[in-house]
């Protein structure tokens, strides 16, 4: 396989944080995230560009970015929580 996105969506590549994976996608942490939580949702397939990625792909890809998203919001808030509680400990 010569494409990087084929390489890491198949486990090719070593040193991956795969997240969630199934037989259409898989999810993996960014090895440079833009932020915290920056994750890569990559079709197994190669598609050269998003018009031809087929429909039943192409919801796999959405539905797992609507629960990534879910999910690292859940987790953004814990670790909030968490800092203000430990600042709060800090003053007291």
């Amino acid at each position: 396989m010569e494409c990087l996105g084929c390489r890491i969506a198949n486990g090719i590549e070593p040193n991956l944080n795969i997240v969630y994976e199934n037989e259409l996608v898989t999810c993996v942490l960014d090895i440079a995230p833009f932020n915290e939580g920056h994750t890569l949702i990559l079709p197994k397939k190669h598609y050269l560009d998003v018009e031809e990625i087929d429909s039943e792909t192409a919801h796999a890809i959405m539905e797992m970015s609507q629960k990534l998203s879910k999910i690292l919001k859940k987790f953004i808030v814990q670790m909030a929580l968490a800092y203000v509680r430990m600042a709060v400990n800090l003053t007291i």
